[in-house]
This record gives structure tokens, C-alpha cells and sequence, in this order.
């Protein structure tokens, strides 16, 4: 009995001190899975955090965006009214000019009409003249032509102020070609730095290129993205497939657990019956001993291989679900840097979108001053055909002018030559009068004072006529002059307005090229604008489903977290309170048995011949069995449970347990048994079995019927047991 309580008490500190390591084990648990909560809380946090903070790193960026464009949209307003109210300007500043070109030119005609209808009222007037007074003395018309030469002299005179006027012209219009040529030079500068910026715009067109494809390379980015999500959720799906595998073992292991308690109280009844009815103290002991032994080398192997596998189920979780959070991490790392690179290059998009903005501002400024350049050349083309064509209307009035002198002097050499036929006609005559004279003076001396007076006459006539003939020698060599001039003038006339017009021709092939260049340029800044209108649009897209995957990530770790922390919660609150309970019932269970033993030790004692019951028991067994042979029969089950008990599971190690109990159980039957025989022989030979007083012969003892009620209670939970597959 001491021995029994000293087990028993041992048992119970062992038990207690499983419960201490059990319940310090659900603490560390408890510990484990509120970390894991505090880790999940913190990463949700940080998480959150990263997502307000991109979040408002978009919205800042979009404001940008909004910011930007208005800015760019209200200087485009100020360059375009700037651009109208200088057009207003320079419209109202040619118009003027215009105008007063128009009174000067106007101006001019009316005094060079006036001025040519004076001259040729004049020259009619000496043509009337000298067609109504052919008859005069020839005095007379030396006299007219000394005053016809005397008007012919300021008329040349105005002439050489017409020709130096025209000189004046001359030199005006060759300053004006210098300040062309200057302009045709700065337009060629301008031209060049025109190419230069359409190298540039092509090099700009290439970056855009170049982002496109970037872009492509993203979008082949976004769908490995969303290839790898793809393959996390099916993981999370396999995960899950394992979690519900692993609480199929789980719920296998509780039943078993269940199942225990039951089988463990029919062995220990079993014992306790095999005790009462006729084994000594010395057998007794020995076999709760090896029961015992046996119980709890089953308990501690059951123990260990229940605490290994729970440890390894448990650091399969924890791997499982660090190497999910640190997939988790590297792709939520992996999203971080795709965003980071995208925001990146949406700075570098919108840094080189701003470039492309100032470059089309720098554009559409420089297209405004061509506009106005072309204009000012315009209308400097115009000025330079309005003075061309003013300059024509002097030649056609200079040339006129000349035919009108040329005509003049054509009249003048003809009365000249007149007069001079006059003179040797006059001479012919003297030289025929002095004979007659000289016969007349002879005959007529008293009238020697007309013959000195006709000499000194016909000398004053000699004088005249040298004088006359003199002044037409050097009128013929200024006439010679003035013509030798009026020709290198109108050579030099026709030089310059052949050069003007190559000028112009140049410049008028100079201002069709730029036109052409600067609609190309329209068309490529309209190209530009499209593209980037484009590539705008594309960016806010792929940055509308960046931000959309990015949710759903997020969306769906959150979720999936939150039912992993809850299943695992579960299952540990279900383990925990199934350990409990199981513990109760052991202990409620332990308490018992040890009651149990006590009475049936007690009863045993008190039993005078344990042969009675031995014989009982077997006659109850027997009729259980119903006429098989015992030895067979637990043969067939010691192989049913062999075979049953081929896979190393909880359920399993308890069916050891249970087999362990029986082997044990048909031994002491077949001790019994061999006792039995003995007592048999001993009653051949004159012995007789002692009857006790309680029980009638016929019948069987209480414990014998509890003996085959147990045997076949164990028996059928061993064949439900065996039934039992995962």
C-alpha cells in the first residue's frame, strides 16, 4: 500500500510538473503570438505610414502638375496678348509710316509734274518763238539765242542739282543694302540658331523615344508584378491547404487525446480485477511496477513526440510565415524602389516636360520676333519697291528730261548751224563787197565815214561771231560732259538696280525658306505638344493602376494577416483549453484509479481463495468468447493491432500503449490459467475448491461479467481505433 502511495504521489509531481512545463509552454506561446501581433501591428504601421506618405507624395506631385500647367497656361495668355499689342504696335507704327511715305511720294510727283510742265511750257514757248520770227535780222537772233543759252544754262544747272539729288539717292540706297546685308547676315545667324533648335528638338524627340520605351520596359515591370502576386496568392492558397491539413492533424491528435483517458481507466481496471482475484502481494506489486513503467515510458515517449511535433509544427509556422513576411518585405521593397523609380522618372518626365515647356516658350517667343522680322523685312521689301518704283518714275523723268535737253540741243545745233550758214553767207557777201567797197571808196571819198563805221561794224560782227562760235565750242564740250556723266549715271543706275533686284530675289528665296523652315517647326512643336500630351496621359494611367495594385496588395496582406493572426489565436486558445481539459480528466481520472486499487486491495485482502474468482473469470471469459481458443483469438488481435499500428502517429502510439496493456493482461491470464490446471490436478487427487458464500454455484462472480464487459469495451475501441485513418 505504501509502495502504491509513494507511485501514486511520484505520479502526481510528474503530472504537476508536466502541467507546469505545459502551462509555461502556452505562456511562451501566448508570449510568441503576442509578438508576432506587436511585429504585425508595427509592419500594418509602417505600412499605413509608407502608403500616407506616397500618397501624399502623389497629391504633392499632382499639385505640382496642377501648378505647373496653370503656370505655363497664364504665361502663354501674357506672351500671346504681349504678342498682339506688339502686332498692334507695329501696325500702327508702319501704318504711319506708311502714310507719310505715301504724301512724301505724292509730294514729289506733283513737283517734278509741275517742274515738267513748266519746262515744256518754256520750250514751246521758244518754239512758238522761233517759228513765228524767222524773218528777224540776224542781230535779233543772236540775241535769242544768247537768252535761249542764258535759260538752257539754269536749266543745266537744275540738272546737275536733279543728278545730285540722285547721287544723294544712290548713296541712301547703298546705305540701305549695307543695313540689308547686316540683316541678311544676323537672319542667317538666326537661321543657324533655328537649326541648331531643330537639333535639338529632334535629340528631345529621341528622349521621348527613349521614355516610351522605358515606359514599355514599366509596363513589362507592372506585369511581373503582377505575375509574382499571382504566385503569392497561389502560396497563400497552398498555405492555407497546409493550415487546414495541419488542423486535420490537430483535430486527429485531440481525439486520440479523447480516447486515452478511456482506455487508460480499462487498463487499470483490468489490473485491478487480475489483482483481486488471485495474484500475491509480491506478483501485485510487480506488475503495477511494470504497468506503471510502462504508462509512463508511454506517457513521456507519447509526451516528447507530442512536444516534437508540436515544436515542429510550430517553427514550420514561424518559417512559413517569416519567409511570407519576408517575401511580403521584398516585394513590398521591390514595389518600393518600381515606385521610387517611377516617381524618378516622373520628376525627370516633368523636369524634361519643363524643359520642353521653356524650350516651346523660347520657340514661340523667337517664332513672334521672326514674325516680327519678317514683317519689318516685309515691309522693308515694300519701301524698297516703293523706292525702286520712285526711282524708276526719276529715271523715266530724267530720261525724258535728257530727250527734252538732247531735243533742245538738237534745235540749238541746227540754229547754230543756220547761223552759221548765215555767217559764211554774211562773209561770202563782205568778201564780195570789198571790192565794190574798196571801188565805191575810190569813187566816193566823201563817204569815207559810213565805210569806217561799216568796218568798225563788220569787225564788232567778226568779234560776235568768234564769240558766238567760241560759246558753242564750249557748250558742245560741257554738252560732251554732261552726256559722258548721264551715261556712267545710268550705268551705275542700271548696276544698282540690277543688284537690287538679285538682293531682293535673295531675299525673297531667304523669306520663302525661313516661312517654309518655320512651318516645319509649327509642325513638330505641334507634334511635340501631341506627345507630350500623350506620354502625359499614359504616365497618369499607369500611375492611376500603380496605385491601384498597390492597394490591393496591401488590401489583401492586411486581410491575410489579420486571418492568420485570428486562426492562430484559435488554435491556440482550442490547444490550450483542450489541454486543460484533458489534464482534468487525467487527474480526475489518476484520483480514481488510485481509489479503485485502494477498495480492490482491500477486497483482496479480505478474499480467503482467489481460486473461485480465477475460475469465474475464465468461465465468463469463455462464454464471451464463446468456445474459441483464447490463445488464438488474442493472436488474431495482437496481429490486427500490429498491422494497424503501422504509421508512427499519436493515435498509433496509444494503440502501443493499449497492446502493451493487453500482452501484459495475457500473461496474468495465462498465469491464472496455469494455476488453474495445478488446482484441478490437486482436485483429482482428493482437493476441492473452497465455495464462497456469497455467490450460488451456477452463477458468475460481478467481476468476472465487469471483466468481459471490459475485454470487449477494450476490444471494440482498439478495432474503432484501428479503423481510424487520416
Amino acid at each position: 500500500m505504501e509502495c502504491l502511495k509513494n507511485k501514486l504521489s511520484s505520479t502526481i509531481q510528474d503530472l504537476q510538473s508536466e502541467l507546469k512545463s505545459l502551462k509555461n509552454k502556452v505562456t511562451f506561446l501566448e508570449n510568441e503570438r503576442q509578438n508576432l501581433e506587436s511585429q504585425s501591428q508595427t509592419q500594418s504601421q509602417l505600412q499605413n505610414s509608407q502608403l500616407k506618405a506616397l500618397e501624399m507624395v502623389l497629391e504633392n506631385v499632382s499639385k505640382e502638375k496642377e501648378a505647373i500647367s496653370e503656370n505655363y497656361q497664364q504665361q502663354m495668355e501674357e506672351e500671346r496678348i504681349a504678342a498682339e499689342e506688339r502686332e498692334f504696335t507695329l501696325k500702327k507704327e508702319y501704318t504711319t509710316k506708311l502714310f507719310e511715305l505715301e504724301r512724301q511720294n505724292k509730294t514729289f510727283q506733283e513737283n517734278m509734274e509741275n517742274r515738267g510742265r513748266a519746262e515744256t511750257e518754256q520750250l514751246r514757248e521758244v518754239k512758238i518763238n522761233i517759228n513765228n520770227e524767222p524773218s528777224r535780222k540776224p542781230l535779233m537772233q543772236q540775241q535769242q539765242l544768247s537768252y535761249g543759252m542764258t535759260n538752257v544754262i539754269p536749266e543745266v544747272a537744275t540738272c546737275e542739282l536733279r543728278c545730285g539729288r540722285y547721287r544723294e539717292l544712290l548713296a541712301a540706297n547703298q546705305e540701305a543694302l549695307c543695313q540689308l546685308s547686316k540683316e541678311n547676315a544676323t537672319l542667317v545667324e538666326e537661321v543657324q540658331l533655328l537649326k541648331q533648335k531643330i537639333a535639338e528638338n529632334e535629340e528631345n524627340a529621341k528622349k521621348v523615344e527613349i521614355l516610351t520605351a522605358e515606359v514599355s520596359e514599366k509596363e513589362l515591370c507592372l506585369c511581373d508584378a503582377q505575375a509574382t502576386i499571382e504566385a503569392l496568392q497561389q502560396r497563400i492558397v497552398e498555405f492555407q491547404q497546409n493550415c487546414d491539413d495541419q488542423q486535420i492533424l490537430i483535430k486527429d491528435f485531440r481525439e486520440n487525446m479523447m480516447n486515452l483517458p478511456a482506455e487508460m481507466e480499462a487498463g487499470l481496471e483490468r489490473t485491478k480485477f487480475d489483482s483481486g482475484t488471485s495474484m500475491s502481494s509480491s506478483t501485485e506489486s510487480k506488475l503495477l511496477e511494470e504497468v506503471d513503467k510502462r504508462i509512463r515510458e508511454e506517457q513521456e515517449k507519447w509526451l516528447a513526440e507530442r512536444d516534437a511535433k508540436i515544436e515542429t509544427v510550430r517553427q514550420e509556422v514561424k518559417s512559413e510565415f517569416k519567409i511570407e513576411m519576408e517575401n511580403l518585405n521584398t516585394q513590398l521593397e521591390a514595389k518600393r524602389s518600381l515606385i521610387n523609380d517611377l516617381r524618378s522618372k516622373n520628376d525627370a518626365a516633368m523636369q524634361h516636360q519643363e524643359e520642353l515647356c521653356a524650350q516651346l516658350s523660347a520657340f514661340s517667343e523667337e517664332l513672334d520676333r521672326s514674325d516680327t522680322v519678317r514683317k519689318q523685312y516685309e515691309n522693308v521689301l515694300g519701301q524698297l519697291h516703293e523706292e525702286k518704283e520712285k526711282k524708276k518714275k526719276l529715271v523715266d523723268e530724267f530720261k525724258e528730261c535728257r530727250s527734252t535737253i538732247n531735243e533742245l540741243i538738237n534745235k540749238q545745233k541746227t540754229e547754230i548751224e543756220e547761223l552759221t550758214l548765215v555767217v559764211d553767207a554774211q562773209r561770202q557777201k563782205l568778201s564780195e563787197i570789198e571790192p565794190l567797197e574798196q571801188k565805191l571808196n575810190r569813187r566816193h571819198d566823201h563817204k569815207s565815214r559810213k565805210d569806217v563805221n561799216m568796218r568798225y561794224y563788220l569787225e564788232l560782227k567778226s568779234e560776235h561771231a568768234n564769240c558766238v562760235h567760241h560759246e558753242k565750242l564750249c557748250k558742245e564740250l560741257q554738252f560732251d560732259a554732261y552726256r559722258e556723266e548721264l551715261r556712267s549715271m545710268e550705268e551705275k543706275i542700271g548696276r544698282m538696280d540690277d543688284e537690287c533686284q538679285a538682293e531682293v530675289q535673295s531675299l525673297r528665296t531667304e523669306v520663302h525658306k525661313k516661312d517654309q523652315q518655320l512651318c516645319e517647326l509649327n509642325h513638330k512643336v505641334y507634334a511635340l505638344t501631341s506627345t507630350l500630351d500623350e506620354v502625359n496621359k499614359e504616365l497618369d494611367l499607369k500611375m492611376q493602376e500603380i496605385l491601384n495594385v498597390r492597394n490591393e496588395t496591401h488590401e489583401y496582406i492586411r486581410r491575410r494577416e489579420q486571418q492568420q493572426t485570428k486562426s492562430h489565436m484559435r488554435d491556440i486558445d482550442n490547444i490550450r483549453q483542450d489541454y486543460e481539459a484533458k489534464l482534468r480528466k487525467q487527474s480526475s481520472a489518476d484520483n480514481d484509479q488510485s481509489q479503485e486499487l485502494k477498495v480492490s486491495l482491500a477486497k483482496a485482502a479480505e478474499s480467503s481463495d482467489a481460486s473461485e474468482t480465477v475460475e469465474k473469470f475464465l468461465t465468463a471469459e469463455s462464454k464471451s468468447v464463446k468456445g474459441t481458443n483464447w490463445d488464438d483469438a488474442m493472436h488474431a488481435k495482437r496481429v490486427s493491432l500490429s498491422s494497424a499500428c503501422s504509421e508512427r502517429t499519436p493515435h498509433n502510439i496509444c494503440r502501443k500503449a493499449n497492446m502493451s496493456v493487453i500482452c501484459k493482461w495475457q500473461n496474468l491470464v495465462n498465469q491464472v490459467t496455469s494455476d488453474q490446471a495445478v488446482q484441478t490436478r490437486g482436485q483429482g487427487h482428493g482437493t476441492k475448491p473452497k465455495s464462497t458464500p456469497s455467490q450460488p454455484k451456477g452463477a458468475t462472480p460481478p467481476d468476472a461479467k465487469d471483466k468481459a464487459s471490459l475485454t470487449q469495451s477494450t476490444m471494440e475501441s482498439i478495432k474503432d481505433g484501428g479503423q481510424f485513418k487520416r
